[in-house]
């Protein structure tokens, strides 16, 4: 028994050994590396899904065993950062079987403190490989595991996919911000989702948790959303978009599947107009995942709207002494009129210090990442497309809504496109700026700005 026992302490300090050696090495080695070498060394040094897959087997219950004290340290910085959880509500039973926590994203430590108030053990998935060098978090999410991609990689994506449903199904929960960045957008309550927590939880049969998450200075609310059962919902989905084509899509919204349904094909009708194109309530299997993000989405507004509601709430609470004691005799539109007046006090530059507050907690090296950090949500025309992505549609790029702007629309192209029609265009305009011309058209892609990026596909649409 005593042999057991040494062994199992020689395992972990083995594994704990392991990982910071690991830091320490990859400290050593990118020091002094610009963003884009920390991109690149990422990509040799990254774990392949094999080895992922084998390092989740190995050291499954090392990492249960280190968590409890990786928890504990985590919520010791956070007592000494003067950080504090407001938790509106918990549903402990949905943690009873590995889940996908879908929260939305406010700020850079949401993870933290979601993970403070959860006291759940989750796979981090995140997609900032150039921040992971250099600092101790690099250290803990080794030692927690984690999932990192490179946005604007093709195979980094799918990589990342297959890590997430394989984790999945090795009983491991993951926490996936669907939003993929924080939402610096002013009216937007929820950014434009990704699949990737929809396409990993139908192939694994998991369910997803959503999670809402807001800050207000120090103090950190979240409140969890009744858990989604994405299979079951998709599959409902696909028997009811079955059921509309054999009566001839007659527009009656009798459930909630049907009215998911219908909207989606006004949206598509919509889009269909705008292009010139004709409309074709012909679905395929991806279109499903984007109305199961759209539900996803929703749910997570909710959540959000929520949060803002008990905050006003509790706030008119602590400047109107007594008034809690007869809130419950108010009617629902006298109850929104009290919460609506304290909304006109807030200051006219609130949102930009907001903003400012949240670019200076992320390490980019020049003003152009910046821009592409904030300027990623809505700037729409009519609610639906930006004047860059409509620009880019007619040039018959990806038409997936899920992409806002132009320039993320050229960085999904193939290399041997973007290198054949795009590379003079993108050297003439690098070159013209004064700024380091890299080896590939996609390297100097990543350095344009949003105006440049619209000056490339102008040069190219001349040339064709």
């Amino acid at each position: 028994m005593v042999n057991k026992i040494e062994n199992k302490k020689f395992q972990t300090l083995k594994f704990i050994n392991s990982k910071v050696r690991n830091f320490l090495n990859d400290t050593r080695d990118t020091k002094n590396m610009t963003y884009q070498e920390k991109i690149d060394y990422w990509h040799k040094t990254k774990p392949t899904l094999e080895e992922f897959e084998e390092d989740l087997i190995v050291n499954q219950k090392t990492r249960n065993k280190i968590y409890p004290y990786l928890l504990s340290i985590i919520k010791f910085l956070k007592i000494i950062e003067g950080g504090k959880n407001v938790v509106l509500n918990r549903y402990p039973e949905a943690f009873e079987d590995a889940v996908i926590i879908c929260p939305t994203h406010d700020e850079s430590i949401d993870y933290e403190r979601i993970t403070a108030a959860t006291n759940l053990h989750t796979i981090f998935f995140h997609n900032q490989p150039e921040v992971l060098y250099g600092n101790v978090n690099d250290l803990f999410l080794n030692l927690n595991a984690h999932i990192c991609i490179d946005t604007f990689s093709k195979e980094a994506r799918h990589l990342g996919l297959a890590k997430m449903i394989t984790a999945l199904k090795l009983d491991n929960s993951v926490c996936n911000y669907p939003e993929g960045v924080l939402n610096f957008h002013p009216s937007v309550i929820v950014n434009h989702p990704y699949l990737g927590a929809i396409i990993a939880a139908f192939g694994a049969e998991k369910k997803i948790v959503p999670w809402g998450y807001e800050s207000f200075g120090k103090q950190a609310w979240h409140k969890q959303g009744e858990s989604f059962d994405v299979t079951n919902y998709i599959e409902k989905l696909k028997a009811k978009y079955q059921e509309l084509i054999i009566n001839n899509y007659v527009e009656e919204k009798s459930d909630e599947h049907e009215n998911d349904l219908i909207n989606y094909f006004a949206n598509k009708k919509m889009e269909a107009q705008k292009l010139g194109l004709e409309f074709s309530c012909e679905l395929k299997a991806f279109d499903f995942y984007i109305i199961a993000a759209y539900k996803l989405r929703d749910i997570l507004a909710t959540l959000k709207w929520e949060i803002w509601t008990e905050k006003q709430r509790r706030d008119l609470f602590k400047r109107n002494r007594g008034i809690d004691g007869i809130w419950h005799q108010f009617s629902e539109d006298k109850k929104s009129m009290l919460i609506s007046e304290s909304r006109e006090k807030i200051p006219a530059d609130y949102w930009q210090k907001v903003v400012e507050a949240r670019v200076k907690l992320y390490p980019y090296e020049d003003e152009i990442l910046t821009e592409a950090l904030v300027n990623r949500p809505y700037d729409r025309e009519d609610d639906v497309f930006s004047k860059y992505e409509i620009e880019g549609l007619k040039l018959g790029l990806d038409s997936l809504l899920s992409q806002i702007n132009l320039k993320q629309n050229l960085l999904k192209l193939d290399d041997e496109i973007l290198e054949k029609d795009y590379a003079e265009a993108i050297l003439a305009i690098t070159d013209h700026n004064k700024k380091p011309v890299f080896k590939t058209a996609r390297d100097n892609l990543l350095r344009l700005s949003q105006p440049e990026a619209k000056k490339v596909i102008s040069l190219v649409k001349k040339r064709n």
